[in-house]
């Protein structure tokens, strides 16, 4: 039986996440969506693309601070609440519109890894056979079923899978960055640091996407603010202690990773960490921590399934998306929302499918970094006018401003990394964002903005002529 959202609303108070779930959520969404498939495209260019961290990791957490103070300041829904204050009811639909798009492809790239360490479990690998490509898309369709399907049962029986299931991430890690060491070899780093003899910018910027790929989900802690308890306080903890931990993570195991492994056995490689292992302790270990990873990325799958229904449904609460997107169940799960936005996914999965899986990640990985960067900027620079408004103390404010010009400087940098293809493609996202939200306005237009008359229309005519 579907529910009002003042109905909803009541129903959710007994299924909400704690404070450690969303913190863990946000910290899955970022490690499943990065380190697992990491190893592998660090090697194409060096361990000298590493420099691209001190951008990728400096702006996320520069990034994620201004995330979280206007997540507390903010009282409107989701990303798009930061931008509304500055840009308006506009600058509200293009965030959450162009967040979506993002999140809908970002998720089946994660579909990928868990199918390239699957592919890699079976012996099967990379198919190169021109059938494989059909296969891809069937095991991709299942995995976005299955992590749908799990979601039906509320945000709070999400949060436990994210809060289990990190666990596929951090033991395999906590282990390479206890016994890594001694596996390290300070000849195999020299080796590995520039293969390509790339320059030390070309390769920064060569790579600087892919290392900020893995911090996309710094922001899911904000678009799931209404899913937690005391979201003011809670929702910024949540984003800074989640982007510095796995911040830190990224660094030190890569860079073990890289004195442990040559880089030609990781490079094409659809299971980097299976590969690690089998190095330092045997190929059963590789198996076993491939197989925990499959699941990580499953849990992983299941949060960012999570984080784009709440995305549609507040977007649609508020009139910007169809109102179907906003209807929910007993449990407040929008089950149709669900179901709509999966099969747009499967659709899409079989319009990309090619027998190559790392190219199709690859696409997969521009497109939503590119379609990241628009929304990022815009709820940069509304938090200038956002903690103002709200009379945030000199000290923080200092802070925040800092935070969001360095933020934004970075996201420049960004998108002037990408080729001419991805930019394309993210000008179209935008165009498409704006007839969007077009279409509409025209199907709820707003009664309180006075027109121009024809006869002050007339007269400003005849005064220009």
């Amino acid at each position: 039986m579907l529910l009002t959202q003042q109905q909803e609303k009541l129903n959710m108070t007994g299924n909400k996440m704690s404070p450690t779930q969303l913190t863990l959520l946000t910290a899955l969404n970022m490690l499943g969506s990065g380190i697992i498939m990491l190893p592998a495209k660090l090697a194409e260019v060096g361990m000298i693309s590493s420099l691209s961290w001190i951008f990728a990791a400096t702006g996320a957490v520069a990034i994620s601070y201004v995330f979280a103070r206007c997540g507390m300041l903010s009282k409107r829904p989701g990303l798009g609440g930061i931008a509304e204050y500055a840009f308006g009811h506009t600058g509200a639909f293009m965030v959450n519109c162009i967040y979506g798009f993002s999140l809908i492809t970002a998720n089946i790239a994660i579909t990928y890894s868990a199918l390239g360490y699957l592919l890699g479990l079976v012996g099967g690998g990379i198919h190169t056979s021109d059938n494989s490509s059909i296969w891809i898309w069937v095991g991709t369709v299942a995995l976005l079923w299955v992590a749908t399907l799990l979601n039906f049962r509320g945000a709070r029986f999400t949060g436990v899978i994210a809060a289990a299931l990190i666990w596929g991430v951090l033991l395999p890690v906590l282990v390479l960055l206890l016994m890594g060491g001694f596996w390290f070899e300070a000849s195999t780093f020299a080796v590995n640091w520039n293969p390509t003899g790339l320059s030390a910018w070309d390769a920064t910027t060569a790579s600087i996407a892919l290392t900020f790929w893995c911090f996309l989900g710094l922001e899911s802690a904000c678009a799931n603010g209404d899913a937690v308890e005391n979201p003011s306080r809670n929702v910024p903890r949540s984003v800074l202690i989640a982007t510095v931990s796995v911040a830190v993570l990224y660094v030190v195991t890569t860079s073990l990773i890289a004195g442990i492994v040559p880089s030609e056995q990781m490079v094409g490689s659809t299971a980097p960490f299976g590969v690690v292992f089998a190095a330092m302790i045997g190929e059963g270990a590789g198996a076993v921590v491939a197989s925990t990873l499959v699941l990580a990325m499953i849990g992983s799958l299941v949060s960012w399934q999570f984080t784009l229904s709440r995305v549609f449904k507040t977007s649609a609460e508020v009139g910007d998306f169809p109102a179907i997107f906003a209807r929910t169940n007993a449990k407040g799960v929008p089950i149709v929302g669900f179901i709509i936005l999966t099969s747009i996914q499967s659709i899409l999965a079989l319009l990309v499918a090619s027998p190559n899986l790392l190219k199709q990640f690859d696409f997969l990985v521009d497109f939503s970094v590119i379609t990241n960067i628009i929304p990022y900027v815009l709820c940069m620079a509304g938090s200038f006018y956002l903690s103002r408004k709200m009379k945030l103390s000199r000290g923080r404010l200092i802070q925040t401003d800092i935070c969001a010009t360095y933020g934004i400087a970075f996201l420049f940098l960004l998108f002037l990394s990408m080729d001419s293809l991805t930019m394309k493609i993210g000008a179209i996202s935008v165009f498409l964002g704006w007839v969007l939200y077009g279409v509409r306005r025209a199907q709820t237009p707003d009664e309180n903005i006075p027109l121009i008359s024809t006869a002050h229309a007339d007269a400003n005519l005849k005064s220009n002529e």
